[in-house]
């Protein structure tokens, strides 16, 4: 941090990691269908998972000062991410002699040649991800101390430019995807504190929620029979609008407070797992699919004063409300693929305690109820 002789300031900033984990999984599988012509499945797992990863990220800040305490500042961030992952799986039940009737210690494996003639191809997967980002924020807050009364507000906008190459391997697929997109996250916020009275903080938000590059790779991985897994494509960026807003008010002399919480949440292009049902061998199939409609809503207030004149008792209540709407997938009878629908989920909470304290004497008493609601509908 450099402080400039005209105020202003100069912030550059570095920082970087550096990784290497090794980790060997093993585990035995067996699936009796107890109706039906299939045969049981049994599988013989071994995973030998490497990981390489290296991330670093330089930033230079300018903060230009102004007399009347506002300030414009400029932020540059530059960013890059490297994650490889080697993950090849092998079906040890596929050798001779490791089947399901043969007897072998947990850990134990055969000669490297024998090993490699057990790899499942479809469902060892190698990844190489590139990332690399340039941010670039600017904003004006404006700050006031005065008289034990303090103001703050802040207006910034966050612009980045991000640069994705992912090297995806799996079976028969081979892929290298490349994209590149923007993101605009705007903020505002205001903070009030009045001497001795308590204080109000409001903000708007708005964050990019960028989608999971390897998700949408068309793979479909069935190394668990009974939940397949599928990439999607066609995924999205998704978003997330976040509104609060909180104030506190106080009266020293009889210690009385009032708080008001209130926030609202809403996603757009959320990513809700679809899936399909197979009536034959039980298993499910999973997609990932965006859907809008995804919000939540909370409302809190808070109370708190002492009964009597000497401040021996004191009483502390709240109440609080929580509405979520979330998507979900579900099958509606005598369908196999999932309907998205809303769940309605309403939760109430209150508490009341009244408490006693002379000198070193405290003594309490209070409840809480919880109630819950949801509905949905296909």
């Amino acid at each position: 941090v450099k402080k400039l002789p005209w105020g202003d300031e100069l912030i550059f900033g570095t920082n970087m990691a550096y990784g290497n984990n090794d980790s060997k999984d093993f585990s035995y599988y067996k699936l009796d269908y107890l109706q039906g012509p299939m045969p049981s499945d049994y599988r013989n797992n071994y995973l030998n998972n490497k990981r390489h990863y290296y991330n670093y990220q330089g930033l230079a800040l300018y903060n230009f000062r102004f007399l009347n305490g506002l300030t414009w500042n400029c932020y540059y961030q530059y960013s890059q991410s490297y994650d490889r992952n080697e993950n090849p799986r092998y079906r040890l039940d596929f050798i001779d002699g490791w089947g399901v009737d043969d007897s072998h210690q947990l850990g134990e494996l055969p000669d490297d040649d024998l090993l490699m003639t057990a790899i499942d191809n479809g469902n060892s997967v190698y990844t190489g991800r590139l990332t690399k980002v340039n941010a670039l924020q600017t904003g004006l807050n404006y700050m006031k101390d005065k008289d034990g009364n303090y103001d703050f507000f802040n207006l910034s906008f966050d612009f980045r430019h991000t640069d994705e190459a992912l090297n995806y391997a799996r079976g028969a697929i081979n892929v290298r995807n490349t994209r590149s997109y923007w993101a605009f996250n705007p903020n505002i916020s205001f903070y009030h504190r009045s001497k001795n009275t308590g204080f109000i903080n409001a903000s708007i938000s708005r964050n990019i929620m960028p989608s999971d590059p390897v998700s949408m790779v068309a793979y479909v991985d069935d190394s668990n029979p009974l939940a397949i897994r599928m990439g999607n494509p066609d995924l999205k960026n998704g978003a997330t609008n976040i509104v609060r807003f909180y104030i506190h008010r106080m009266k020293q002399k009889i210690q009385q407070r009032i708080s008001l919480n209130l926030s609202y949440t809403y996603e757009e292009n959320a990513v809700v797992q679809s899936y399909t049902f197979d009536k034959e061998t039980g298993a499910y199939t999973y997609k990932p699919i965006n859907s809008n409609g995804k919000y939540s809503a909370s409302a809190g207030l808070e109370f708190g004063r002492q009964i009597d004149k000497k401040g021996l008792f004191k009483f502390d209540g709240n109440i609080r409300l929580d509405f979520n709407h979330q998507l979900q997938a579900a099958l509606s009878e005598g369908n196999t693929s999932a309907q998205i629908y809303g769940v309605n989920v309403l939760s109430e909470t209150q508490s009341a305690t009244v408490t006693y304290k002379k000198n070193d004497l405290t003594l309490s008493a209070g409840g809480r109820f919880t109630w819950g609601h949801s509905s949905s509908k296909l």
